[in-house]
């Protein structure tokens, strides 16, 4: 019998602390990276969680503690929203869109250190606003995150793009939020273009 839950104002759940949305959800497949069903579900673009790659085994130490001492100096580009949604729009394109249709946007962008960054989601209590960091991997993020990264296993994502006939790689994002946001900030445009 399923446990019966309340969910509270900001719509996490009293026996998971998961928030409940209103969309159909289904199990994601999880397969071996060396599954042949992996490259059927990347060709028809359903969703799998690979493991076993080791693509990103050289990152497993990357947490707030590691990325504060490698890139102590780095300005990195932080997402501010009030509550638990992040949510972007192009001030360029919108007045080409009636004002009445749009809600607000309580998203602000921002410029913090690492050490800044953790001390604020380390710090964070119910109320404050929240914060998802997006910086771009490049040589400004410090030469040990550099390091790890030239260490991830490209011959496999090579591989990859090849049978899938994926463009060139052009930038990699270090993407860390907090628990239970919702965020429409990363797409894979490469992929619906």
């Amino acid at each position: 019998m399923a446990e019966s839950s309340q969910t509270d104002s900001d719509g996490k759940s009293s026996t998971d602390g998961f928030r409940k949305y209103n969309i159909p959800l289904e199990q994601v497949p999880r397969l071996s990276f060396d599954d042949p069903r992996v490259d059927e579900y990347i060709g028809d673009m359903k969703p799998v969680l690979i493991t076993g790659s080791n693509l990103i085994q050289s990152a497993m130490k990357w947490d707030l503690e590691y990325i504060s001492e490698h890139m102590p100096n780095s300005n990195l580009t932080v997402i501010i929203s009030k509550d638990h949604n992040f949510k972007y729009v192009n001030e360029k394109k919108l007045p080409q869109w009636p004002s009445s249709t749009l809600e607000p946007i309580t998203t602000r962008w921002s410029s913090m250190t690492a050490q800044e960054f953790s001390t604020r989601i380390k710090s964070w209590k119910e109320g404050d606003e929240r914060l998802y960091l997006q910086q771009v991997l490049d040589s400004s993020v410090g030469p040990q995150l550099v390091q790890d990264f030239l260490h991830f296993n490209w011959d496999w994502a090579k591989n990859k793009q090849k049978i899938h006939g994926w463009g060139p790689l052009t930038s990699n994002l270090l993407l860390i939020s907090m628990e239970g946001e919702r965020n429409t900030f990363y797409t894979d445009l490469f992929r619906l273009l």
